[in-house]
């Protein structure tokens, strides 16, 4: 009787292992799955930001391509030159999603690019520099 007793007890400990794994598994599930939906609402509604300069090699934008395609935005680049010291005096960006898209093209034979913001925000993409500033008139 004793060893029924202690065989019992042991399929007792078991069973309530297994069930409070189950319950942890059920009540904390849809938290973590809330959170990452949370994480991901919240990066689409402040989007995505990309830099670019003029150090970029093709292989940089071949990574900054697919990182976009992942987020879902087709981002493409052509018209890359480069001067004697590797940096890029010309490129062509052209940014899509299914809301919007943008073609740009920066090209300076005697200066390098400056440096480029890519993105998509509230939906649209975009590109821009801050190389020039704004004019405020009166």
């Amino acid at each position: 009787m004793i060893f029924k007793r202690t065989y019992s007890n042991s399929i007792l400990k078991r069973h309530c292992f297994l069930f409070s794994v189950l319950i942890f598994s059920f009540v904390f599930q849809p938290k973590i799955s809330a959170q990452e939906k949370v994480q991901y609402l919240k990066q689409r509604l402040d989007g995505t930001t990309e830099i670019i300069t003029k150090n970029f090699t093709r292989t940089k934008l071949n990574i900054l391509k697919n990182k976009f395609f992942r987020q879902g935005i087709i981002f493409n680049f052509s018209n890359l030159k480069y001067n004697p010291k590797k940096e890029i005096i010309k490129i062509t960006l052209i940014l899509k999603n299914k809301k919007s898209n943008c073609k740009i093209t920066w090209e300076d034979e005697n200066n390098t690019i400056p440096i480029i913001k890519t993105g998509e925000s509230f939906g649209v993409v975009f590109a821009s520099s801050d190389d020039e500033p704004l004019e405020l008139k009166n």
